[in-house]
């Protein structure tokens, strides 16, 4: 993930902005962007089961935050990221602050199948359903 933010919480070093994904019950926090400033970027893969009716799959909301400030936050309809994705460049996503635009995120997602898992058939657990996936961004993007 990386984001470019508008705003700048602290005046004299640079920010160290962490992020907080939520999808109903499940919920990642990634760790500090050490020295990101204004245009952080993460190196971060998590698995969602947000199953196959899209319709169903409700919002995920993304919150970045500097120390306990809140930067911006963001939330996205998953049927409209699913439908505008780009697995390969990313999609970026304005970010908000008190419902004026402090900036963009991109973000790289995948729905699909997980991939199996590398254990003999007997052991192997049912697939899951399909789910998004945030991979990890490729340096220098």
């Amino acid at each position: 993930m990386q984001a470019i933010f508008d705003r700048d919480v602290n005046s004299f070093f640079d920010m160290h902005p962490k992020y907080i994904i939520n999808h109903k019950d499940m919920k990642y926090e990634s760790d500090a962007a050490e020295g990101g400033g204004k245009s952080p970027k993460w190196m971060a893969q998590y698995l969602f089961d947000i199953g196959t009716d899209l319709d169903a799959a409700g919002v995920m909301t993304f919150t970045f935050l500097e120390s306990d400030d809140l930067l911006a936050d963001a939330e996205i309809s998953l049927t409209e990221l699913v439908n505008d994705r780009d697995e390969e460049n990313g999609v970026w996503i304005p970010v908000n602050f008190e419902g004026e635009k402090a900036g963009t995120m991109r973000v790289v997602f995948k729905y699909g199948m997980p991939a199996e898992p590398a254990v003999p058939d007997a052991e192997a657990p049912a697939p899951a359903a399909p789910g998004i996936m945030q991979p990890a961004m490729t340096p220098g993007m």
